[in-house]
């Protein structure tokens, strides 16, 4: 894979991360009023609210990712692992679009 190629992948991935975040902001605003009594509907907002933070995070986490993936397409060091400075296998790089290690370094760092 070229870097152009990986480019326009990871451009595509940050351009759907950003409509999520949006939407995610979209349904923030529009979540309705409960009355003191409903203790039902204040549950399940305080539920949807978990949810939408844990979306959100999870949202921010990967766009961030994806951001410094493409700071390392423009320094031309995508294709190298942070660790070794050895070539990422282009199945990794495909699977794991962010990744900054190749297999052998990151089955280490797990262990």
């Amino acid at each position: 894979m070229n870097a152009n190629e990986f480019r326009r992948i990871l451009e595509e991935r940050r351009d759907r991360l950003v409509h999520r975040y949006r939407r995610i902001g979209d349904d923030r605003q529009n979540v309705p009023e409960t009355q003191p009594g409903e203790l039902n509907e204040q549950a399940q907002l305080l539920e949807n609210e978990d949810v939408l933070n844990k979306l959100d995070e999870a949202t921010r986490a990967e766009l961030s990712a994806v951001r410094g993936a493409l700071e390392r397409v423009d320094k031309g060091v995508w294709e190298t692992c942070e660790r070794c400075g050895e070539p990422i296998e282009e199945p990794r790089l495909r699977a794991l679009l962010t990744t900054r290690h190749c297999a052998t370094c990151a089955r280490e760092m797990l262990s």
